[in-house]
């Protein structure tokens, strides 16, 4: 649900807006059992009964195949567009995200995956003015300057609430000279052989990705239907989630460029994820890593209009997929057992 108000009152023209979101995700599975054959020959002499173990592997899913969970997203903004003289204009605003993830496992193995916690300081100031040069009106420079944050990262709550570390959903796999592996053409009894499956939880620590974003725009008409522009853009990223398997085990050395020290603080947070078969105890750890990145380019960008610029409309794909050139450093990821 969304609902936009404007109040005009003399220089000013005022927006207050909100948006609600309830999202009911049901997904399904297919239980599936699986031969695979190495040739068409041993298919058939597998199909014939001259020997059902022909295969190469054969897998079955076990389990519940069905997954539902909710989750529920709230916006607010407000923002004034004030024309302070005939040549210049003020925009100002500010925006508020709060994402409540889905309810998590009371009885999942690993403990932070028994509750999500909710990242809920998401405040986004945005400032802007658009400025006519010149009395002929043909000449307007624009800048804007806002802090955004990114969609909430659903998937992330999804592997956690599928791979549990449990038989909830599970998995066998086996070879033709395994113990207990079936002649072609039978399954397996439920959960004969199945292996509880590899766990994904999301560390407390998690943030939602922000970006600072700035522009600055020159822009002149010539005649009646043209006009030229330039622009300048700067781009600063926190918080990006870079997922790393760190299951390895006695690593032999780091990348080059790695090395706690020479990480600036706000890139050694973390949003960790943690694997474990509980049927081994052994536990494993995964990390999603956060990197910071700051970009620069020029072009010819509009983004900060006075009808956007405060809404989650504003953080333009180019921002994130530009082509200008990028540095980025990411946290060296250390292995665990």
């Amino acid at each position: 649900m969304i609902d936009n108000f404007t109040w005009i009152a003399g220089d000013h023209s005022f927006k207050l807006g909100f948006s609600v979101q309830d999202v009911a995700d049901t997904r399904t599975a297919t239980s599936t059992q699986l031969y695979t054959f190495a040739s068409v020959a041993g298919y058939l002499a597998a199909k014939n009964g001259v020997n059902p173990f022909a295969y190469s592997s054969f897998s079955q899913f076990f389990g519940n195949p069905d997954l539902e969970y909710d989750t529920r997203m709230l916006a607010l903004f407000a923002q004034d567009d004030w024309r302070l003289s005939r040549n210049v204009k003020l925009l100002y605003g500010l925006r508020y995200d709060v994402y409540a993830p889905p309810d998590a496992l009371p009885v999942a193995p690993i403990a932070s995956s028994r509750d999500f916690a909710r990242d809920g300081n998401n405040v986004q100031p945005r400032l802007g003015f658009v400025w006519n040069v010149t009395e002929d009106q043909r000449t307007v420079v624009r800048a804007n300057s806002g802090l955004m944050y990114d969609q909430p990262l659903n998937a992330i709550y999804e592997q956690a609430l599928q791979n549990d570390g449990t038989n909830a959903r599970a998995s066998a796999t086996y070879s033709p000279t395994t113990a207990g592996a079936p002649a072609f053409p039978n399954v397996l009894q439920a959960g004969t052989g199945a292996q509880p499956n590899l766990a994904w939880t999301v560390d407390p620590d998690f943030r939602v990705g922000r970006s600072w974003q700035n522009n600055v725009q020159f822009e002149r008409a010539i005649g009646q239907s043209y006009a030229v522009g330039i622009g300048f853009s700067y781009v600063q990223f926190w918080d990006l989630p870079v997922v790393t398997n760190i299951n390895l085990i006695n690593p032999t050395g780091r990348l080059p460029t790695a090395g706690p020290s020479s990480a600036p603080p706000s890139m050694r947070r973390r949003a960790r994820i943690r694997a474990t078969t509980p049927s081994t105890r052994s536990r494993r750890l995964a990390r999603a890593t956060t990197r910071r990145s700051r970009c620069r380019s020029r072009g010819d960008s509009r983004r900060g209009s006075s009808s956007t610029w405060p809404t989650r409309s504003a953080r333009a794909a180019t921002t994130r997929r530009s082509p200008a050139p990028c540095r980025s450093r990411a946290t060296p990821v250390a292995a665990a057992t």
